[in-house]
């Protein structure tokens, strides 16, 4: 999925069209509809190790869940979905 795609994720939903961004599973899905109603940005990308939410170094231990074969996390500081394009 691009990331134009991402960034139109939210509006869409908040549209009531069916889309599930980075395909997540049904809990983060809730998930991201949950958080979507507080934060403006629910899915970001991880870049270098850093949230680009907060901007908040994320720990070795959540840049490899990031980085797994599933591409996506949750930032321990902000509660965001990370996704990481892997340069």
């Amino acid at each position: 999925m691009s990331v134009k795609n991402l960034a139109l994720a939210p509006a869409r939903s908040s549209l009531g069209v069916a889309h599930n961004p980075l395909d997540l599973s049904p809990e983060m899905t809730e998930y991201f509809h949950s958080i979507q109603k507080r934060l403006p940005n629910p899915i970001v990308e991880m870049r270098n190790g850093v949230c680009l939410g907060c901007f908040m170094v994320l720990s070795s231990h959540q840049q490899q869940l990031v980085k797994s074969e599933d591409g996506y996390g949750i930032c321990e500081t902000c509660g965001r979905i990370l996704y990481y394009e892997g340069y």
